[in-house]
């Protein structure tokens, strides 16, 4: 079980100390290494502390987990407050991104709407469009394909997915 230290605070003070179990992984694969939590107060345990050196203590937050659009921070001051925007770390995994049909490129991103931690549907890029992989029935396979043929942004054609993934 790893654990993970961190703390939140408004800048005057000591800031609140807790330590979880972590339950992400951001950073080296197979090693829980962050907290999944709701740090940007949207209702979503979408955001993260993160432990990315493997000191046991959180060194950056990240909002918008898996979203293609994580935002990084971090606390220099050690007052909680997570204020400063940063890159991402090396090392920093794209949650989200994969190369789901093998072509070299991790551009297919994965969509998981119910939080049990499962694909529900993946939207990939394709020569003249877009194709949206979903899986219908929440058994973990990827059973209908909605494709956007001529790239107008609207799907055009349903079909049974190929993939099985």
């Amino acid at each position: 079980m790893d654990l993970v230290e961190y703390g939140f605070g408004t800048g005057t003070g000591d800031p609140h100390v807790w330590v979880s179990e972590a339950d992400l992984d951001l950073g080296e694969p197979g090693r829980m290494d962050a907290v999944a939590l709701d740090f940007d107060g949207d209702g979503w345990a979408d955001d993260a502390l993160w432990d990315s050196d493997g000191d046991a203590r959180a060194d950056v937050s990240v909002l918008d987990v898996g979203s293609g659009r994580a935002r990084y921070f971090t606390d220099p001051g050690g007052a909680g407050t997570w204020a400063v925007e940063c890159p991402a770390p090396p090392g920093a995994a794209a949650p989200g991104l994969v190369d789901l049909r093998g072509d070299g490129s991790a551009d297919d991103a994965v969509v998981g709407s119910d939080r049990d931690h499962r694909t529900d549907a993946v939207l990939a890029p394709t020569d003249s469009g877009f194709e949206l992989l979903v899986d219908t029935d929440a058994d973990g396979v990827l059973d209908l394909r909605l494709v956007d043929a001529d790239g107008d942004g609207r799907l055009d054609t349903r079909a049974p997915s190929v993939t099985g993934a």
